[in-house]
């Protein structure tokens, strides 16, 4: 489960961001997520509920905006975002890249996937020291 390890860097970035802060405690973190990192929301929040245990994140809100994939076409030179259909990858999540996708402007098949495969903290709220 590839969500835990994510949770817990994004917990780590969370809470580094809010100590440079001086938090008193961390309400919310946004995090961007490509569709094609197969992050579950549910198992995603659950890693993050357990781990941010006993710490400042604790009962803070992951909010997880979903990416759609963009390739880049070699053949039309089309760049875009274009929706993944095909199995998901939980063998490793960056060998998504490797993935085939059809241009939708030409149909053709040599597209390189250029976004959609990472996630990362947009931004978290805190409450600060009074």
């Amino acid at each position: 489960m590839h969500e835990f390890a994510a949770a817990e860097e994004i917990l780590n970035v969370a809470l580094r961001v809010a100590k440079e802060k001086g938090a008193k405690k961390i309400l919310e973190i946004n995090v961007e997520a490509g569709e094609l990192t197969f992050l579950s929301q549910e198992n995603l929040s659950v890693a993050f509920e357990t781990l941010a245990e006993k710490t400042i994140a604790e009962n803070a809100k992951l909010k997880v905006e979903v990416k759609p994939c963009r390739i880049r076409c070699h053949t039309c030179g089309y760049e875009g975002d274009v929706h993944y259909t095909g199995p998901e990858r939980h063998d490793d999540y960056r060998l998504a890249k490797l993935v085939a996708l059809t241009c939708p402007k030409c149909g053709g098949n040599g597209t390189e996937v250029v976004g959609g495969t990472e996630y990362f903290v947009r931004n978290i709220k805190i409450q600060q020291r009074v």
